[in-house]
């Protein structure tokens, strides 16, 4: 290995071309991370007035560099290992700096000394993606050979969006610098550009490690630091596994990349969109990899260790590339599928709202291997039905006794484990398996614990207020009746509110005549667990709410009913009075509706 620290000049003046593999990550650098004090850096130290030998050189880091063999004709060539996004940015600067030169001082010199630096001039190469000195990853060519070839942001014609367009976003922002800059000078407009060109093509330093056939690339690639823009787990697991494939020979990257991990770079909009788990946000790409990691191997992996697991994984599987490409893209279409899942009248839909809602990505891991051991089968839809319903049941009714979600992650490896043993993925197998469950940390309540709990619990205190809506909201649609017209509600909008309200002393004022001190104090603690049991609760809009919060029951009960629709709310009806007889009557009548939504097969 050797390593030098070269001017731009000495980098790009020879014929040669500096290739980003098809498998590193894309342009990633950003305005107020790099861009701006990049420029800010540029811009003082192109002041004319002092020596240029005086200025000290500017380092920006190193890029790691691997001998390519290149067609006869074609450019020398050297594959980027690492540092794509400084080389991308220097030439960025540069083709702005030809660009502001060719409409400002179109004559002058530096404009034919600039394009040395980012075309290969020769004739033969004219038309060809050998005229550019450096050639990006696929993400980024078309982004790219525009702004190279634009002349000025207001040619740039780019159909592309997101991350692609971060090249495109770079020209302008340095254009507009440049530009602006250059026009505040004036008659000096030209030596302040003449000395930025010479600080670019003289001052600024790159370490450049030219790599021997000695060398790993891959370890070398994963202990390199980009500048401010730290590797997700995904890119190094991307790069090892191309690197991995290139090792194996016998297939065309292009082709395995187009077919196995294209949807990675190119769906970014889901990918690299951030979901919530438990108290963080993480990119798509980062949960799948950690859930498909538990699930390969039924264990608990951390996500602080995402890629050193991979690899020990595919070491350990001794699996070739290929294979493992095309399993990494088998699950990510399940995982993908349940992100998207958000169509409430389908049950799919339906259950992943429940399971955001609930938070339980511990589940995960078991659904990836669920879903793909059904893939195929005739019965799949009807047995995944099956499943999703035991599943809903046991987390739902868990939630409602108040049981803990702290064993979840071991209680669903061992539900991992189990149905790979039995390989065997059907509602009876995963039922039989909770119903073996006698502890707190993974016990499926059965009907008496569930009547208890939903009958004298303070639900409405004991969960939060999405969950309490999802359970309200499965009741209000199973009390559809056939003769009652349907309609459509976004259930997250409405509120949750007591008949009985939560401050009852004004209007709702217990009897006390002839009772006991203990007896008072019993019927008082008594109203208080009741209030917030389902049998007091139901569904109002945010304006109505406070309007009838506090209110006497008969104006609360005409004022609901001169505006609701829902189901829930329609025995008030035949309701002439509310006590705490009324709340468990109809407590226990939502419950008879729960246990048929929830049943524990």
């Amino acid at each position: 290995m050797e390593a030098n620290a070269l001017s731009l000049s000495l980098i790009f003046s020879h014929t040669v071309q500096y290739r980003a593999p098809l498998f590193q990550r894309p342009y990633v650098w950003s305005e107020k991370e790099q861009w701006e004090l990049l420029w800010s850096d540029l811009a003082q130290l192109s002041d004319p007035a002092s020596e240029l030998q005086s200025v000290l050189p500017y380092f920006m880091g190193a890029v790691v560099l691997e001998q390519l063999e290149s067609q006869t004709g074609a450019p020398g060539a050297r594959a980027i290992i690492d540092g794509q996004q400084r080389l991308t940015t220097v030439q960025v600067l540069l083709v702005t700096l030809y660009d502001v030169c060719k409409k400002r001082f179109p004559e002058q010199f530096i404009v034919d000394d600039v394009e040395k630096l980012i075309f290969n001039t020769s004739r033969e190469f004219e038309g060809s993606f050998h005229r550019f000195k450096l050639w990006p990853t696929n993400l980024d060519r078309k982004a790219y050979e525009a702004v190279m070839t634009a002349g000025a942001p207001a040619h740039l014609q780019l159909q592309s969006s997101g991350i692609q367009g971060t090249i495109a976003d770079a020209y302008r922002y340095f254009y507009r610098m440049m530009d602006d800059w250059v026009a505040e000078k004036g008659e000096e407009g030209y030596a302040w550009l003449e000395r930025l060109y010479r600080i670019l093509a003289e001052k600024i330093r790159i370490v450049v490690i030219d790599m021997d056939q000695q060398d790993d690339a891959q370890t070398i690639f994963e202990t390199m630091n980009a500048r401010g823009t730290p590797l997700l787990p995904s890119d190094l697991v991307k790069n090892y596994l191309f690197k991995k494939l290139a090792d194996e020979n016998g297939h065309d990257p292009e082709t395995v990349y187009e077919n196995y991990w294209r949807s990675f770079d190119f769906e970014n909009g889901l990918w690299r969109k951030e979901f919530k788990q438990g108290r963080l946000n993480r990119p798509a790409l980062e949960l799948f990899l950690q859930h498909y990691l538990v699930m390969a191997q039924s264990k608990e992996v951390a996500a602080s260790n995402l890629f050193k697991e991979f690899r020990k994984y595919a070491e350990q599987s001794q699996q070739g590339a290929i294979d493992l490409l095309k399993s990494f893209n088998k699950y990510s279409k399940h995982f993908k599928a349940f992100l998207e899942a958000h169509d409430l009248k389908t049950q799919e839909g339906l259950f992943f709202h429940k399971l955001r809602t609930l938070d339980t990505s511990t589940l995960y891991p078991c659904l990836l291997w669920i879903y793909s051991s059904l893939d195929g089968k005739p019965e799949r839809e009807k047995e995944l039905k099956a499943i999703l319903e035991v599943l809903e049941s046991f987390l739902i009714r868990r939630m409602v006794c108040r049981l803990t979600t702290k064993n979840y992650n071991n209680l669903f490896l061992e539900l991992l484990t189990t149905l790979k043993n039995e390989n065997n993925c059907d509602a009876d197998t995963i039922a039989t398996f909770f119903k073996g469950k006698t502890k707190d940390t993974g016990r499926w309540p059965d009907d008496e614990e569930f009547r208890t709990s939903w009958l004298a619990s303070s639900i409405f205190t004991n969960i939060t207020r999405p969950r309490l809506r999802l359970v309200l909201a499965e009741l209000d649609k199973a009390l559809q009746l056939p003769k009652t017209e349907s309609y459509d509600l976004n259930y997250d909008s409405l509120t949750v509110e007591h008949f009985l309200p939560g401050s009852w002393e004004e209007h709702w004022p217990i009897d006390e005549t002839g009772k006991t001190a203990e007896e008072i104090l019993k019927a008082r603690n008594l109203r208080d667990v009741l209030k917030h049991s389902f049998g007091n609760l139901t569904f109002l809009t945010s304006s109505l709410n406070p309007a009838v919060s506090n209110g006497p029951f008969k104006r609360k009960k005409d004022e609901i009913l001169k505006h609701t629709v829902l189901n829930l709310s329609r025995f008030l009806h035949t309701t002439q009075d509310w006590s705490e007889k009324d709340i468990i009557k109809r407590g226990a009548a939502l419950y008879d509706l729960a246990k048929q939504i929830w049943p524990r097969t």
